[in-house]
């Protein structure tokens, strides 16, 4: 029987492309070997498996660095393979639960808000590919699913919660929002330097990493306390406390910056124009990400 380095090599104009050029055989079928160790039940078809999970994988990934079998784990799911779904539950339903938890969904709700996810996550919805098929297998599942978690069962448990005029899609117009929602001085600012203060908000957003900008929709749009971050990413309040306040000083200074570079002022006018600016954001961001006090 042909090995999986055989099969690779024998079909290898069948892996896409773009993994095809930064990678090789060898390399493919020790990643196959770490998933038939892991799960033999799923492992049937080397060259088809890679072929079906490189749209998903980051330009220029790291082939060895790549959590191999809990992207199979995931792919056998969105397949439907017989027993996916109880291997999926026996490995990861006490993330889901402790997600779910960490988002105030009590004992009672859990089994339904469980289902709802699920279908969320393994079942397209008009139009949409199911949540899971967008787990690239950078990091654990594991810390995926937690993060993911909470963010779907906040659309789905806590929607009637969130007032309409805070449901923002684009992470500008999210910050942009902290920042100028009911200051006069801000808002003629705004009408005045629209583009600018648009583009610097954006800016400032767009220089964060992907933790920091999960962090900034947690707290901000789906108004995560520090305590339920804190469960979320499974370190201490004031461990969140921090990354939070260290977000906050970042978005600040890049946003002054930016737009003392876009509208070319000096001396007072610009640095009145950053301190109403910058007041305004602290006064906004400090009502979602201080701390509550014990």
């Amino acid at each position: 029987m042909s090995g999986p380095l055989d099969l690779l090599t024998a079909r290898w104009s069948e892996i896409p492309p773009p993994l095809r050029e930064q990678t090789d055989a060898a390399a493919l079928a020790h990643a196959w070997q770490t998933i038939a160790e892991a799960w033999p039940e799923f492992a049937d078809d080397p060259p088809a498996f890679f072929a079906r999970v490189a749209p998903r994988l980051a330009p220029q990934a790291e082939v060895a660095a790549i959590v191999w079998p809990d992207l199979a784990l995931a792919d056998a799911c969105l397949r439907a393979l017989p027993g996916a779904l109880a291997a999926f539950e026996a490995a990861h339903g006490d993330a889901l639960d402790a997600a779910l938890g960490a988002v105030g969904v009590g004992a009672d709700e859990r089994a339904e808000a469980r289902q709802r996810l699920r279908l969320r996550l393994l079942v397209r919805e008009t139009g949409e590919a199911p949540r899971l098929a967008s787990y690239s297998g950078r990091g654990p599942l594991r810390a995926w699913l937690r993060v993911a978690t909470v963010r779907e069962a906040l659309m789905l448990v806590r929607s009637a919660r969130r007032r309409a005029a805070h449901e923002i899609d684009d992470d500008g117009e999210l910050l942009e929002q902290a920042a100028v929602a009911e200051d006069p001085e801000i808002w003629l600012l705004r009408e005045r330097c629209r583009e600018e203060l648009r583009a610097a908000l954006q800016a400032a957003v767009a220089a964060l990493d992907s933790r920091e900008r999960t962090l900034l929709r947690l707290s901000l749009r789906d108004r995560l306390t520090v305590d339920q971050l804190g469960a979320l990413f499974r370190v201490h309040r004031s461990t969140a406390a921090r990354w939070l306040k260290a977000l906050q000083a970042k978005l600040h200074a890049s946003t002054r910056a930016e737009l003392a570079r876009a509208l070319n002022l000096e001396g007072a006018e610009i640095e009145s124009l950053i301190r109403a600016i910058g007041s305004r954001i602290d006064m906004s961001l400090a009502g979602s990400l201080e701390p509550p006090t014990q």
